[in-house]
């Protein structure tokens, strides 16, 4: 093999279902940017509001950051984070 020639890769990308794909937690906005789209899912439920923007972490600092879910389900998830934390302890 010749070490000046590359092997050819058969590349075949669907472009259309990747877009798909990419697209499915976003919402478009007017001026060309995104909106993430709350993670929240159930069987029958699929939360479609916009994610909530923190501006501070837990010292105060300002930064930007999206949370991985809206404002209601945010709340929800550090509640069941704080239960797997803290397991209730059963009497023996």
């Amino acid at each position: 093999m010749n070490p000046d020639t590359t092997p050819e890769l058969d590349i075949d990308i669907d472009f259309d279902s990747a877009s798909l794909e990419w697209n499915k937690n976003k919402k478009r906005k007017k001026n060309g940017t995104y909106l993430y789209l709350c993670k929240y899912k159930t069987e029958i439920l699929e939360c479609n509001v916009p994610r909530m923007l923190n501006t501070k972490n837990h010292k105060g600092y300002k930064f930007s950051i999206y949370s991985d879910y809206c404002k209601k389900h945010d709340k929800i998830d550090k509640i069941k984070n704080l239960k797997s934390k803290n397991p209730k302890k059963t009497k023996t």
